[in-house]
Formats: structure tokens, sequence, C-alpha cells
């Protein structure tokens, strides 16, 4: 694979706004396990999918968030002005623990030279101290979601705090939690699957009415199902920077999506799938054949490398139980790989979804080759 190009950028963080892009870290590692970033003209990009495709993030640092920020492309032969790479979570997460993002950091600076394959972050703290980290970076992938919040028929605007003190209720062992929205008021409830062992559990239902919301706007009643942890890691970022939180949802079986943004600074949207219970094995195959075909009916599509796709949906699919591909798991693949498949007509169908099943935010795929900025010829 040829280097086209070498493509360097380099952002300095002031120390005011450290915490915040530590706090955006520490989120998206409650998400996923893998970091894809993307630096551009504009700013810094910052993404993940969890493993089961069913909670998706994306975070924008935009260029006036740093207090310096460049972006150079050193060979004009090259005509794509954005760089993409992927790098672990976990050794980033590391970087921006608490005992190194705390008051004694004045600025930390990100560099990113193409043709040392490697993603460095520089904390300058109190005293002189410098604290010097250097992360490989993973061949590049394409990580994108499209979805359209703006046509959801409910939109709910609210103060993290409003938020943090219902989820505070529930135990931290809970999994799921149920969100029933009314013209008049919302219910957050913890999902019992087994409503015969209900008896035996804690049960906790929390009445929120309209006037303690900044903007409620339900057209269309009903429930629906999502993750827990997901959402305890946004709700604890909206908190942390103070900015509202804006909720979309629709019904049962789609997606549910949050957004916070910094006016010109920064933006976090979260895709969560949500949970869809059918009641017969007839009602499974049928629920299962029209969310497979309408496609232009979904309200988030999700693009990413297809070797990534289907090594992870296949490893997954015989652990997960809840999270399934249910949901518009048709995948266009067109890596050579994956077109000897299909070729040979093994092309991967998702199995019928189990009785208790989360949708996955990944309803449609396509493949873009990428090259590594740090690959040569």
């Amino acid at each position: 694979m040829s280097n086209t190009m070498a493509f360097s950028a380099i952002a300095v963080i002031p120390g005011k706004s450290v915490k915040v892009f530590g706090k955006a870290i520490q989120c998206l590692s409650k998400v996923g396990d893998e970091l894809y970033v993307q630096i551009n003209e504009n700013g810094i990009d910052l993404r993940t999918v969890n493993s089961s495709r069913s909670a998706y993030s994306r975070m924008e640092f935009k260029s006036r968030f740093f207090s310096t920020f460049r972006v150079r492309e050193s060979d004009s032969g090259g005509s794509d002005s954005i760089l993409k790479c992927k790098i672990n979570m976990k050794p980033c997460l590391n970087i921006f623990r608490s005992s190194s993002t705390d008051k004694n950091v004045n600025s930390c600076s990100i560099t990113l030279d193409g043709n040392e394959n490697r993603l460095k972050f520089l904390l300058e703290c109190r005293f002189g101290i410098r604290k010097a980290f250097d992360l490989l970076l993973q061949d590049c992938e394409s990580l994108e979601a499209m979805f359209t919040k703006d046509d959801c028929p409910n939109a709910i605007v609210s103060l993290p705090k409003i938020f943090s003190n219902t989820i505070c209720n529930f135990h931290a062992s809970q999994e799921e939690i149920t969100l029933v929205a009314t013209k008049e008021n919302i219910i957050i409830k913890n999902y019992v699957e087994d409503q015969a062992e209900l008896s035996k559990m804690l049960y906790t239902e929390m009445n929120l009415a309209t006037h303690e919301f900044l903007s409620y706007d339900v057209k269309t009643e009903g429930d629906i199902t999502f993750c827990l942890k997901e959402f305890r890691a946004i709700v604890s970022f909206g908190e942390y920077t103070g900015q509202p939180i804006s909720m979309h949802f629709e019904s049962a079986g789609k997606p549910i999506m949050f957004h916070i943004a910094k006016e010109n600074t920064f933006t976090a949207d979260f895709v969560l799938a949500s949970l869809v219970d059918t009641d017969t094995p007839s009602q499974r195959s049928n629920a299962f054949h029209q969310n497979t075909t309408n496609l232009d009916d979904s309200h988030c599509h999700i693009i990413e490398d297809s070797i990534l796709e289907k090594s992870n949906l296949e490893d997954d699919s015989a652990t997960q139980d809840k999270r399934s591909s249910a949901h518009l798991a048709q995948i266009t693949q067109k890596s050579n790989e994956e077109e000897d498949v299909d070729s040979d007509g093994d092309a991967f169908i998702p199995g019928t979804p189990p009785h208790k099943k989360i949708k996955s935010v990944f309803y449609a795929g396509s493949v873009t080759s990428i090259p590594n900025p740090t690959d040569k010829a």
C-alpha cells in the first residue's frame, strides 16, 4: 500500500479544558473498547461502538476548543484532507484518569505525524513536569453513523441533574430501564423480563412531570427500553459539562438518541439500540422479516469496515442473548475477501432473534477502503 501523503496535525488543549476532554474519553470508554479518531481542518472527531453493535457514540471537538490547532498535508498528491485512524481505548483512558488531569495540568498537546505511525500526548504540568505518552495507531477503518434525530416524533430536553437524580435510584446491577412517555409525563422504571419474578425483586418507578424539563414534545406515546450503563455515562458527561441533554426517540425497537452540545466548542451524539419483546415464534419471524427489508424507514445507518463487521458479528452471535443484529442487519460488503464469499453464495444471514432482543444500531453497512497514512510503498 503506497503512502500518498504525509499527514501531520497538532492540537493543544488549554488546562481548563483538559478535564472536559478527559471526561469525554471516560464516557466513550463506557461504550466501546476501540477509539476511532478523525482529524481534519475543523477539529478532532472521536467515535466508538460496542461489540454487540447496540451502542454508538461520537464526540466532535471543534478547532475553537483548542488553544492551538494546525493540520498540514506535506504532499499535494492526496485529495482527502481527513486523517482516520484507530487506537485502543484502554491506554488512552489511562492518560486521562483523574490522577493525570487534576489542577496541576497546564495543557495537553496532541500530535500526529503520518511518518511515525503514532499518536502522541504531552501533558504540561506545574513545576515543569512533563508527561509523554505514545500510542500506536492501528489499521485505519471508517466508522460512520448517519442518523436523523430530527425525524423522531418525540423530543425531550432536560438538565442532566434531572436524569442524574432519577437513575441514582436504580440498583447498580440493573441492566435495562424502560421509559414510558405520555403527553402528561414520563415514567422511568427498571425493566423486568419475567413478570413472574416481579414479586421477588426490587421494583423502582420514577414519575417525572412535563414541567421538570426544559422542553417536552411527545407526539407518539409509548415505551422504550434501553441499556442503563451507557445512559449513566451520557448523564455523567452532561452533568460535568453543565450542558442540557436532548433525547429523541420513537418507539420500542427503534434507536433512542441523545445529544449534548456547547456552541462552537463540542458536540456529543449517542445512539442506543432499544429492546423489543415478541410473544410468539411467528411474531419474531415476521418482525425480523420486516426489519431486515425496510431500510428506508430506519433512523440510523452505520458504515464500518467489512472485515470488522463480519468477524465481530459472527463472534458475538453465539454469546449475546439480548443485542442481536435483528433490526436492519443487511450488510453490503465490498472488500476482495467478501466478494469471493459472495460469489460462492455464502452471504452472512443473521439467525432468528431470541425472545428478548435489543435491535442493533448497525442497520446497513458499506465498505470504504481507507489507506493507512503511515503505510509506505
